[in-house]
């Protein structure tokens, strides 16, 4: 049945070939008659998706990469393809899909054929370092100052590569670069800073300069003067670290018909103020300047002083100006030296003393509670120079009970009296056995007598005196001997102490030298004068300032004083004597601090004590100096 079935199968497969080749037959000849029958068109080119591969790739720049595209189509054969780059800037692309990079960046690159396209994303990046480029390729900088060096790098193409490059310094000792590139000058000199990456190097070359002036000080500050004094003051030109710079000053006043600078030398000028009113004196260098304002007022009694710790070591840092725990008087300067331990040099410097004829008067006054004493050993008078101006020079010895060599604060106060009244007399004794005095002066003319009592004691007298309010110190002008006053003496026109001067173990002796001081009153001089009694009684003399007194305790006392326009930057000089009591001989009144307890005020705490350290109530005589 299967066998049958076939070969119908077949017989009908038969029978279709014949129809067709019938129908062919018919074709033909009814095509070779003429007959209209259309010819069949070829099938149609179909394109599905164009791609490119690799999709995505990173090339760097000036390198090549080839693309590949693959089309998807029925029909077309070979199709033409077109190549074509989003960003021409970043990567090129030729007629076979080879890819160059360019610059770093981005690009997609397309295939296109038979109406569809495919993409490739193209990620360029910078080649490897070819150049490097340092700018500022040459500079100049001070020492001490920085410049920012930059440095860029290239490929082989000109494209920035990324990165820090690392950067070094030829010559430390000149310039330093850290790792940014900034360059800090050291000191004078020429350094090559290099930048390097990849091999590759950059080159600038540094040229340090000296540092310049960054900021100029001038020593001492702001302050009020004297007219007729002169100054010194001493400037300095800084760099930016604070460090010191060789440079020349020019100086300048702002008034020349209130002070005139008389001399430079170095950074010192010589500043004499030459009428009342206020006066800016600047120093100038490299473009910078430094000044100080001077208030010159009319012209005080001759006076300066300074109160001196024992803190200094050696010459102080900044010349001609008061040093340590020290205040000083307006008139001039002074500069305190420790030569050793116990020992001091003090120089008073522009006080413009006329040195033929005014004598300088020196008052030595030990603080703090320890027995003992401090006494002049030496002094010299200078005439006026321009270049440290006028120079009253002390040598100041502290002794302990026992002559050893004591380290102790204390008070130096200067007096000169070449002024039309009179600040002080003085005189000296210097050979009491026979009755006589020795050097005596008072200004305006007078006589100074000298009585050696029965007690061994002595009696000084000093006048005529021009009428005012005055206090007595007598003061020690031997190492070896402590002066007092135990009594008031003369009245009038005329007056004096009664003197005992004793050694320190309290024996009185024939051989001694003491002096009598009278701080006189006159128009102008604002002082507090005093005595003070044991129990705390004040009671000042003619038109003297009576300062206010608190006893608080045994051998203790607080003065305080206000002196007019008062700046609690400086203090008074504080003067104080014991009075010699027959009881205890060897109590000495010292200051012992100071303070400003009140604004426009300044306070003295004096202690009165004998030669082992007891506190006792005894009278002094007080005297406060502005």
């Amino acid at each position: 049945m299967w066998e049958s079935h076939r070969r119908v199968l077949v017989n009908r497969s038969e029978n279709r070939r014949a129809h067709v080749g019938v129908l062919g037959v018919v074709m033909l000849v009814s095509a070779a008659c003429g007959g209209s029958e259309p010819n069949t068109p070829p099938p149609a080119c179909v394109v599905q998706a164009v791609s490119v591969a690799p999709a995505a790739a990173s090339l760097q720049a000036g390198r090549t990469l080839d693309l590949t595209v693959g089309i998807t189509q029925q029909n077309c054969g070979t199709l033409p393809v077109t190549w074509s780059t989003g960003a021409p800037n970043i990567a090129a692309v030729g007629p076979t899909g080879q890819v160059t990079g360019l610059a770093p960046g981005s690009a997609t690159i397309t295939a296109a054929a038979g109406g569809r396209s495919g993409d490739a994303v193209v990620t360029v990046v910078a080649g490897p370092p070819f150049t490097v480029v340092v700018t500022p390729a040459a500079t100049t900088l001070e020492a001490l100052s920085s410049v920012q060096m930059a440095a860029v790098v290239r490929d082989s193409l000109g494209n920035a590569v990324a990165g820090t490059p690392t950067w070094t310094s030829s010559e430390t000792t000149v310039a330093t670069v850290n790792a940014s590139g900034l360059v800090t000058g050291v000191r004078a000199g020429t350094a090559t800073i290099t930048a390097s990456a990849g091999g590759r190097v950059g080159t600038a070359v540094v040229t340090v300069t000296p540092p310049g002036v960054a900021s100029i000080v001038v020593v001492p500050g702001n302050r009020t003067v004297d007219a007729g004094t002169t100054l010194m003051l001493q400037g300095q030109a800084l760099d930016r670290n604070g460090g010191a710079v060789s440079q020349p000053l020019t100086w300048t006043v702002s008034n020349p018909a209130t002070a005139s600078v008389v001399t430079t030398t170095g950074n010192v000028a010589s500043v004499e103020l030459l009428t009342s009113g206020p006066v800016t004196v600047t120093a100038s260098a490299g473009g910078r300047s430094g000044a100080v304002l001077l208030t010159s007022v009319p012209r005080r009694p001759r006076f300066a002083y300074a109160y001196v710790g024992d803190t200094l070591a050696q010459a102080p840092a900044v010349a001609f100006d008061t040093t340590d725990v020290s205040y000083s008087s307006a008139g001039g300067q002074v500069t305190v030296q420790r030569v050793t331990p116990g020992k001091w040099r003090v120089l008073f410097h522009g006080l413009r003393l006329a040195v033929a004829s005014e004598p300088m008067l020196p008052v030595i006054r030990p603080m703090g509670s320890a027995a003992g004493g401090c006494v002049v050993t030496s002094r010299y008078s200078g005439p006026f120079n321009p270049s440290v101006g006028d120079v009253y020079g002390l040598e100041v010895a502290c002794l302990a009970p026992d002559g050893s060599p004591q380290v102790r604060p204390f008070l130096v106060a200067v007096f000169g009296s070449n002024y039309t009244t009179t600040p002080w007399a003085f005189a000296e004794v210097v050979d009491s056995t026979a009755g006589t005095t020795g050097n005596a002066y008072i200004p305006g003319g007078g006589v100074a007598t000298a009585t050696r009592l029965a007690s061994d004691t002595y009696r000084l007298q000093l006048g005529p005196l021009p009428t005012g309010f005055d206090v007595w110190h007598p003061v020690s002008m031997s190492p070896g001997l402590q002066c007092g006053m135990t009594a008031l003496a003369g009245s009038g026109a005329t007056r004096g102490l009664e003197l005992d001067c004793i050694t320190a173990l309290a024996a009185r002796t024939r051989s001694r030298t003491g002096a009598l001081v009278i701080l006189g009153g006159r128009d102008g001089s604002v002082r507090a004068d005093a005595m003070i009694a044991a129990d705390g009684g004040v009671a000042t003399t003619g038109g003297a300032i009576g300062p206010v007194l608190n006893k608080p305790a045994t051998g203790i006392y607080s003065v305080r004083v206000t002196p007019p326009g008062f700046a609690s930057s400086r203090y008074p000089a504080f003067l104080v004597t014991a009075t010699r009591s027959a009881s205890n001989p060897t109590v000495a009144c010292r200051v012992v601090a100071l303070t400003t307890p009140v604004p426009g005020t300044a306070q003295a705490r004096v202690e009165c004590r004998d030669a082992i350290g007891v506190l006792r109530d005894n009278g002094f005589a007080f005297s406060a100096v502005y």
